[in-house]
């Protein structure tokens, strides 16, 4: 051949190899280690690692922190060369002895979860004096064009929404994500990551039934009897220790628990009795109220009208028990609620279909939810001989 001299070795500094696939988990700090490139005299391979979509193409990854771009070292550049979209923070991805590691320094990985790649771009001090590539300072994607391998991002996909009825056992179908596992847990809270659990939640809202692909999950055969309202859907990797509620930091969605807001009423003895201003989420006018000594007991009182019974007027949050006098005695009662039939707009993998709530409300023991205490003004007891 023509090219028969030999002039020397050119070394290519950069990654290597260029499949170099690593994990993170969502929620959790994300750190990558044992990261492997090539050096040579006077040349290190250190430079920036961002996240992307795909390497040179503009474009940002949401919710990963610094927006993809590593702070290794934590080495501050100057005010002046830091451009809208990137981060101050710095550093390399291996040293000249060919090993590195890449962090996000401290803060949490909320990106969505998924497989996205690993670009590199090398630092302006680092470049051969002769390269034309000076002007690349790596602080836009675009600078990024190195794709060296795979990051996989386990978590559940964000945003996701699920409705549930108070007084009806839970479980939620078709859980979007990557890489979940029967051995992740699922909890549900008003914040994820702050210690206050849901109040008459199965569990506290810890859930124990997780299929082996992670998207089904269940609270089992208990009733949850918690007030309706919105509540965050939290989650904690299979890896991690999930023994408290600071741990299930990663928010995946919305709880809409279908029920009663809490509330005290009072009637009075030898009156008709009627409570107003009874407010929570999609309360509609099949759903009914009882007086009871206990929500969710077989056992009525005797001497409460329409043996304790109140349909929603209208659905606008009135419960009226007739024209007959209230004749308890007077004491303190629990005011108890019920879903009667189903509700077209809702099920448990938020899509339209029908929720599966059999059986109306047509015994006191399907009154589970207790909405508050019904205070009755009167004797007591109503046998008082002289």
């Amino acid at each position: 051949g023509s090219f028969q001299v030999d002039l020397g070795t050119l070394t290519l500094v950069g990654p290597k190899p260029l499949q170099q696939d690593k994990t993170c988990i969502s929620g959790q700090t994300c750190l990558l280690t044992g990261l492997f490139g090539e050096a040579a005299d006077g040349f290190s391979a250190n430079g920036k690692v961002l996240v992307l979509d795909t390497c040179g193409v503009p474009s940002a990854v949401h919710r990963f922190p610094g927006a993809g771009l590593d702070a290794l070292a934590g080495v501050q550049l100057p005010d002046n060369e830091i451009r809208p979209g990137s981060t101050a923070s710095v550093g390399g991805i291996v040293n000249q002895l060919g090993v590195g590691t890449v962090h996000w320094s401290s803060a949490l990985v909320t990106a969505p979860a998924g497989q996205y790649r690993l670009c590199w771009c090398a630092l302006p001090g680092f470049r051969n004096a002769t390269s034309n590539s000076s002007s690349i300072n790596c602080e836009l994607s675009p600078d990024f064009e190195v794709d060296f391998g795979e990051l996989h991002l386990y978590g559940p996909i964000v945003m996701q929404s699920r409705t549930c009825v108070s007084g009806h056992v839970c479980a939620l179908d078709g859980v979007l994500g990557y890489g979940l596992g029967a051995s992740d847990r699922f909890l549900v809270l008003e914040t994820c990551g702050v210690d206050q659990v849901v109040d008459k939640f199965v569990r506290s809202g810890l859930v124990e039934q997780v299929s082996g692909s992670g998207s089904r999950i269940s609270w089992g055969s208990d009733f949850v009897t918690a007030f309706g309202g919105s509540y965050r859907l939290c989650w904690c990797s299979q890896g991690a220790t999930c023994s408290t509620s600071e741990t299930f930091s990663f928010d995946f969605g919305e709880l809409s628990l279908i029920g009663p807001t809490t509330t005290d009423q009072t009637c009075v003895s030898g009156q008709t009795c009627r409570v107003d201003g009874l407010q929570g989420l999609y309360l509609g006018e099949d759903n009914s109220y009882m007086m009871l000594d206990t929500c969710g007991a077989a056992t009525t009182l005797p001497r409460a009208p329409s043996a304790g019974f109140a349909w929603d007027d209208a659905g606008r949050g009135i419960a009226y028990w007739g024209s007959a006098p209230l004749t308890l005695s007077g004491g303190m009662y629990q005011l108890c609620w019920c879903a009667a039939l189903a509700m077209d707009s809702f099920n448990t993998t938020g899509s339209s279909g029908q929720l599966n709530i059999s059986n109306g409300c047509k015994l006191a023991e399907q009154h589970r939810v207790t909405v508050g205490t019904l205070t009755v003004i009167g004797t007591s007891p109503l046998q008082q001989d002289r």
